[in-house]
């Protein structure tokens, strides 16, 4: 589980067990058992002491079979996220009416995804669709619902911001560019400045 040592998997079975618990019957213990687990978790390296109390609060663990879909194009982006804790899940994107289903990304032990990783690959100027499918039996995910509060904070730190995506806002001001893409303005200028643009 997620760093594969015997600390991270005696940790997960501790998390395991409490989030077998409807979280509003968890106690402050409960709840700092999912803490310590989430600490060993990429996706809240860099979010603050209230924003991860918030999350683990909800947090959820699924169970799901292979083929299973667990985002689609079509659906509205509901602001959960999935880590795999075991397991791997792909998006499959087509990119004409017709043609077939094409793998994009791979999401293994550790990984976060979202609905929004859908819209990276399938872009409004084609007709193209995607989804998110299990690629075995017993894939297991955490879900991480994002309070409506924290929702333009966590975006800035859970997903990538791509150059063709950027390249759109050119044209326009930083500021305008922060409001399109849904990410703050010291982010657009520290990647500018890392990539020289």
């Amino acid at each position: 589980i997620v760093g594969g040592g015997e600390e991270d998997a005696k940790s997960w079975q501790a998390c395991k067990q409490v989030l077998c618990l409807h979280h509003s019957e968890r106690d402050k213990e409960a709840t700092c058992t999912i803490l310590k687990f989430s600490k060993r978790l990429p996706l809240f390296k860099y979010i603050t002491n209230t924003q991860r109390t918030a999350l683990c609060s909800t947090m959820e663990l699924l169970t799901f079979s292979r083929g299973h879909v667990t985002h689609r194009l079509e659906q509205p982006e509901d602001g959960v996220w999935l880590v795999v804790v075991s397991g791997s899940l792909s998006l499959m994107v087509r990119t004409c009416p017709g043609g077939e289903f094409v793998r994009m990304a791979c999401f293994g032990v550790g990984e976060t995804f979202g609905h929004s990783y859908l819209k990276l690959f399938c872009t409004s100027d084609y007709d193209m669709t995607g989804y998110i499918e299990c690629d075995s039996d017993g894939t297991e995910c955490v879900t991480v619902t994002v309070p409506q509060q924290f929702r333009n904070d966590f975006r800035t730190c859970s997903r990538p911001l791509w150059y063709d995506e950027m390249a759109t806002c050119f044209h326009v001001s930083v500021d305008q560019a922060a409001e399109q893409l849904g990410i703050c303005m010291s982010v657009i200028k520290k990647i500018c400045r890392r990539h020289g643009i």
